[in-house]
């Protein structure tokens, strides 16, 4: 499975930042809505359903990562092509965490346990 979307969720009632973390089987077909909208600016939708094969959250307290699909210089697909992130680590710090499109799963969860994050499965 790789990854294909990142989407925040915002904070929960524990104040814990929630992401949903979409990955996919079909990493070379997969698409949603208004993913080669310039910028992306907060319109790329979800992939299409066809394409999720796993949800996975992620709870945080502190942590806020900066997602490619409320930037305002580049299109979602950009992410496909290898030219930006999906997502990042806000602070700049050594060994900060990034999520490439198509990063595999077990490529993901090391990255998060790294610095003591845990994705949990949900479907």
């Amino acid at each position: 499975m790789y990854l294909c979307y990142i989407n925040k969720l915002g904070p929960n009632f524990r104040n814990e930042l929630i992401y949903e973390f979409i990955f996919t089987n079909d990493i070379d077909n997969v698409s949603g809505d208004d993913w080669d909208r310039l910028p992306a600016s907060g319109y790329p939708s979800l992939p299409h359903s066809d394409f999720m094969t796993n949800v996975m959250l992620l709870k945080t307290g502190s942590l806020d990562l900066e997602l490619v699909k409320n930037n305002d210089f580049f299109t979602y697909n950009d992410c496909k092509e290898g030219i930006v992130a999906i997502g990042w680590e806000e602070s700049y710090i050594i060994d900060r965490m990034v999520f490439k499109f198509g990063d595999d799963l077990n490529s993901v969860k090391d990255k998060l346990y790294k610095k003591d994050y845990y994705l949990e499965e949900i479907n």
